[in-house]
């Protein structure tokens, strides 16, 4: 009966030894040995290493730039074609149109660990599967999961255009016209007097108000041919296709003339992205991402001129009652194996976008530096985390229960 009982204690033993075949220690605290005196060199072991994901604040900003031109012939659009409403000057105006706040998440260069293996323990009982990503954050241990891959972050500053190269497309191109002069000559022979008439032709610089008389005149011929074409004064009985593609053509050509004088406007979309990585200070953040006014759009956050436009975070402080919490649980259990894989509980922060006192816009997402970092025993090792975060996603009880 004895001897059976110890048997199985020796099993028991030997099996929660070979389960217990790693621990996790951050980087910082990695042993090291001496060398020489003065000298240390760090003790090679074997294992692997991973990191906790910090999270970075997005915010991408649509920017809708009116640009408004003058037509040539503004001056004469009422006293040719009689109208008055017309574009006086050129000028731009600027309108927030969008703004959208996201999230990136990356290694936090203060969170790394080390997987160390147990060097008394064979090649087999080092077996361990980890899932990490390509940034090398933590994704699985012992399990299988997708997780979605991360994306390299840069600024950009994108337009999208309208295309200028038809601007006032029927400027005329002539600018010049023959002038013909009569000039009359005398001669006298004898007492007999003869008038000699002399014509003479040089080329002259059209005014800008022949110009004008004369797109006036070519848009009132437009419209004529616009009312004979819908009146049916035409004798050739045309399609009906034919008619509309006519009368399309004719209605399009009217309005490009008539741009010399009311004048037009573009539009371009502007698209503007920042980054900024919030550092757990306070529970209120307000970080300046730029000035903006109607007339200038976006500028720099130190223009003298413009509206301010800030990244604010509002976050409860868990982290404190968290680590009250920590430290009493070791107190309590100070024997307690913590060498486990660690893990982040991220805080939720309220992440706004204020224009001087108006908020544009809001949204609400977890920030793993806002939290706090815990370790589990080591015997858990089949664990699911969120790569995005650092928490942990799901636990297998059932390593728990081998452990024991």
């Amino acid at each position: 009966m004895n001897k059976l009982f110890f048997l199985l204690l020796i099993i028991a033993l030997s099996s929660c030894k070979i389960h217990e075949t790693f621990h996790v220690v951050p980087v910082d605290n990695l042993g090291e040995k001496p060398v020489e005196e003065g000298k240390k060199e760090a003790i090679k072991k074997e294992g692997v290493y991973y990191a906790l994901p910090r999270t970075r604040v997005i915010v991408n900003v649509a920017v809708k730039k009116t640009s408004r031109y003058r037509g040539p012939y503004a001056g004469f659009a009422s006293r040719y074609l009689g109208i008055n409403n017309v574009i006086e000057k050129n000028e731009s105006v600027y309108d927030i149109r969008d703004i959208k706040i996201s999230t990136f998440y990356e290694p936090d260069p203060e969170q790394f660990y080390f997987v160390e293996f147990d060097d008394e323990q064979s090649a087999s009982a080092h077996s361990i599967m980890m899932e990490l990503t390509e940034a090398g954050l933590i994704a699985n241990v012992n399990n299988t999961s997708k997780y979605s891959s991360s994306r390299d972050l840069t600024y950009v500053v994108d337009e999208e255009r309208n295309d200028l190269s038809k601007t006032f497309k029927y400027f005329p191109d002539q600018n010049l016209y023959e002038k013909v002069d009569t000039l009359i000559e005398e001669v006298t022979r004898d007492t007999v007097t003869i008038k000699k008439q002399i014509l003479k032709r040089k080329m002259v610089e059209k005014t800008e108000e022949q110009k004008a008389r004369e797109a006036a005149d070519f848009i009132l011929k437009v419209r004529e041919q616009k009312m004979n074409l819908i009146t049916g004064y035409q004798e050739t009985p045309y399609p009906k296709e034919t008619v509309e593609y006519m009368f399309e053509e004719l209605e399009n050509m009217e309005n490009d003339y008539l741009k010399l004088f009311t004048g037009m406007h573009t539009t371009q979309v502007l698209n503007y992205r920042y980054s900024f990585m919030p550092v757990k200070d306070s529970s209120v953040i307000r970080k300046p991402l730029f000035k903006f006014s109607t007339q200038e759009g976006v500028m720099d956050a130190k223009s003298e001129t413009g509206e301010m436009v800030y990244l604010q975070l509002n976050t409860k402080d868990i982290a404190t009652s968290m680590e009250d919490h920590m430290r009493k649980n070791y107190e309590q259990a100070p024997d307690q194996n913590k060498n486990g894989f660690y893990y982040r509980m991220p805080a939720t922060a309220n992440i706004s976008v204020w224009l001087g006192s108006k908020l544009k816009a809001e949204a609400l997402y977890p920030v793993s530096q806002f939290g706090v970092v815990n370790a589990l025993p080591n015997r858990y090792d089949k664990i699911r985390f969120y790569p995005s975060t650092g928490m942990i996603k799901t636990i297998d009880s059932a390593g728990k229960d081998k452990s024991r």
